[in-house]
């Protein structure tokens, strides 16, 4: 079975009926989440601005920018009235940090198409959101990096809940935006970071 083929059947059916998460299948929405971070996390960080090769800026902008405008055209012309589309984004849209320049512009140009696509679906009462992580644990850059890291050390004791994320918050963050509480709520970019951008 290939990685796509194992991601999907995660995917609780309630989500590929509806195009908004079935709150009833928590538990396998969070192990989606899981899978998804661990199958398809693509972060080229850490590289200085002027040693950022021509392929490096390609292969980011491919699968961070490109991927997602033309992920978000297809759940535009699939997603119900009324449905959810919601976007994991980053919080380097919010931070400009030395060794990110590429993929940190490669994630703020899809914070602008949840906003236009927000504006565009919203006569069909359809919400366009997207979630936005801080440090998460076991995710990313993060995925094999055990808890003693000195730098997720730092970063915990930057956060005010004195913990940092894991693949569950961000999961659950996702199930409020799908839900029907958050029916009212578009254009959104919801930070689950813990307060560490405070």
């Amino acid at each position: 079975m290939s990685k796509a083929d194992r991601l999907k059947a995660r995917v609780p059916r309630g989500f590929a009926d509806r195009g908004a998460a079935d709150l009833a299948a928590t538990e396998n929405m969070l192990r989606a989440t899981r899978e998804t971070y661990e199958l398809y996390g693509f972060e080229a960080v850490e590289t200085p601005f002027v040693e950022y090769t021509e392929a490096q800026y390609e292969r980011v902008f491919a699968v961070n920018t490109k991927g997602t405008f033309f992920t978000l055209q297809q759940a535009a012309k699939r997603v119900r009235d009324g449905g959810r589309i919601i976007v994991i984004s980053s919080n380097t849209t919010g931070l400009a940090l030395p060794g990110f320049a590429v993929y940190g512009a490669s994630k703020l140009a899809p914070r602008y198409f949840v906003e236009v696509l927000a504006k565009e679906l919203g006569p069909r009462n359809i919400t366009v959101n997207s979630v936005v992580p801080g440090v998460t644990l076991a995710a990313g850059v993060f995925t094999n990096t055990p808890h003693a890291d000195p730098y997720l050390q730092e970063m915990t004791r930057a956060t005010p809940l004195c913990r940092l994320g894991t693949p569950e918050d961000v999961a659950n963050a996702v199930l409020l935006l799908a839900s029907e509480r958050a029916a009212f709520v578009t254009g959104h970019h919801l930070v689950a970071d813990g307060g560490a951008g405070l």
